[in-house]
């Protein structure tokens, strides 16, 4: 009975670990080995150590606010494969991430985030280019008062594709 015990605690255990995943997990594990695909990734550590302020303030306001945990700056070639763009907007259009309307879009810029309330689990912002996808990902647990300051946070980050 208390081998019994031991592992159905074991198990859940493990279930509790493996829940805690980012909702995006699936899709980096996806492509991380893929040679059309380069994933550069900034732990809370190195933001913290390089001193990383990424988000823009307005008007002595942060626009963006709460703990950012990493930051990962995918790259897409889209000559080596030209599903790339298309199979990424159609992950993040599925639950649990919204796609963000914003009133002056750039129409090669798509945003989606993985919210509850106004807390931020999930943001993916996605250019694209004409040889290369580019998509920047924040993950933590933030607020965002104004998601135009997010993308304009991005664009300060996005490399020239």
């Amino acid at each position: 009975m208390k081998r019994k015990l031991l592992l159905f605690l074991s198990l859940m255990a493990c279930l509790a670990v493996g829940a805690q995943k980012n909702a995006s997990e699936k899709f980096f594990d996806n492509i991380k080995d893929r040679d059309d695909v380069a994933i550069m990734s900034f732990s809370k550590s190195i933001i913290d150590m390089l001193d990383m302020n990424i988000f823009v303030q307005s008007d002595d306001n942060e626009s963006v606010t709460g703990d950012l945990k990493e930051i990962k700056v995918t790259i897409f070639d889209k000559v080596k494969n030209p599903k790339n763009e298309s199979e990424t907007i159609s992950f993040f259009t599925k639950s649990p991430f919204n796609e963000v309307d914003l009133e002056e879009s750039d129409n090669n810029v798509r945003i989606f985030v993985n919210r509850t309330g106004k807390i931020v689990k999930e943001c993916h912002v996605g250019f694209q280019g004409e040889k290369k996808f580019v998509l920047i990902s924040f993950f933590g647990e933030f607020n965002v008062n104004d998601l135009k300051s997010l993308k304009e946070s991005a664009n300060s980050l996005k490399l020239n594709y």
